[in-house]
């Protein structure tokens, strides 16, 4: 067998067992099913999220996101989301993968609400730099040199 011989059979056993460890870990999270309250609490994260006079925010360095809609209070952490109206307070413990896309949600949403604010401070840009341009094109006066 040549050395390009050996190196490309220890290349395909490397791949095949990388590819059967993946497999392995996927089968570990596939078995995995939310509780009752997890897909509540996902649920109210989605609708509290969902109308625009929620307030969302995060908090980059303890890595909490937090929702506020009247009297409902979101606080999603890593493990837990805690749902509090003023009344109750439910804390709903969370796995790594709910957490990963609750995280992925909120995030996303954060910057659609970030895009939609940007795209109107730009047009009122735009609105106002046609005013002054504008209004510098039909000035009258003496031109100085």
């Amino acid at each position: 067998m040549t050395k390009f011989g050996i190196a490309t059979l220890g290349h395909s056993i490397m791949l095949r067992f990388y590819y059967w460890r993946m497999r392995k870990l996927a089968n570990l999270n596939r078995g995995h099913k939310w509780t009752p309250d997890q897909h509540k609490g996902f649920g109210i994260i989605r609708n509290l999220v969902s109308k625009r006079d929620s307030e969302l925010m995060i908090a980059p360095l303890s890595n909490k996101f937090f929702i506020r809609n009247g009297d409902i209070f979101v606080i999603v952490e890593q493990d837990v989301v805690s749902i509090i109206n003023g009344v109750y307070h439910y804390d709903i413990p969370v796995e790594h993968d709910l957490y990963i896309k609750i995280k992925s949600f909120l995030n996303k949403s954060i910057e659609r609400r970030r895009s939609r604010m940007e795209d109107e401070v730009r047009l009122r840009i735009d609105r106002s730099l046609d005013n002054i341009y504008y209004e510098t094109k039909h000035m009258k006066g003496p031109i100085t040199h």
